[in-house]
């Protein structure tokens, strides 16, 4: 509707789960882990964009796996935000602050 809230940042369509990053904040690698009832039928992909929205690091997890570390080697300093989507749909997104 016309007064419904709308965010750059955060869809609003999510699926109900939990998505969580660890350690947060980071230094050289993170741990993605989320509901293993996401990749139970099927991969999903995460894309991590960094504070201006730019894509910089993308990849897929395999079905079955539910807990993914992502190497950060080359990423300055800042704000990112993770989105796992699957068949187009956005699954969940989290805050990660990377701080060397």
């Amino acid at each position: 509707g016309i007064n419904t809230p709308v965010s750059a940042i955060e869809p609003l369509e999510i699926e109900t789960g939990r998505l969580s990053l660890f350690p947060n904040p980071a230094q050289d690698q993170v741990n993605l882990e989320f509901d293993p009832n996401w990749t139970s039928n099927e991969a999903v992909h995460y894309l991590l964009f960094n504070a201006i929205g730019s894509c910089v690091r993308k990849a897929e997890v395999p079905k079955g796996i539910h807990v993914q570390q992502v190497d950060l080697d080359g990423l300055p300093n800042g704000f990112y935000f993770f989105q796992l989507t699957q068949a187009g749909k956005t699954l969940g997104t989290a805050k990660l602050v990377v701080f060397r």
